[in-house]
């Protein structure tokens, strides 16, 4: 199984948040792994050079680095446009880099691991964890 990090666990996990750490690696022992979505990159390093962190910058980039970047592809935004249409047809539209990132994941057949279930509930086909 493939899963991919929210932008907010990859938070947790640059502050050392043992429960997430802790549970990767179990995922790691049952020979799982992890990718990054590319929006959740951007989102990170965007993040990281505001408050001028290069240090976790560079932790970040090595994270990255080890686990893989998930492109957006075409395929990607056909699919994340369809769940845009849907949302916002029920009137419950989430940020476009969250229709993104599970589009992603639905693409891949990944599991998003979040913490923001509020939105990602919204997307029927979206397979995700909530580790905290």
């Amino acid at each position: 199984m493939i899963f991919y990090l929210d932008t907010n666990i990859i938070s947790y996990i640059l502050k050392n948040k043992i429960q997430v750490i802790d549970r990767m690696h179990e995922e790691i022992a049952k020979g799982n792994m992890f990718k990054i979505p590319a929006i959740s990159y951007y989102e990170i390093c965007r993040g990281l050079h505001v408050i001028q962190n290069i240090d976790k910058l560079n932790i970040f980039r090595k994270i990255c680095n080890d686990m893989g970047l998930a492109d957006i592809t075409k395929n990607t935004l056909d699919i994340a446009s369809e769940i845009y249409a849907e949302l916002r047809t029920k009137g419950e539209l989430i940020e476009d880099a969250d229709i993104i990132i599970a589009a992603s994941c639905i693409e891949n057949n990944s599991v998003l691991v979040t913490n923001n279930e509020m939105h990602f509930k919204r997307i029927p086909d979206l397979k995700y964890e909530n580790w905290i």
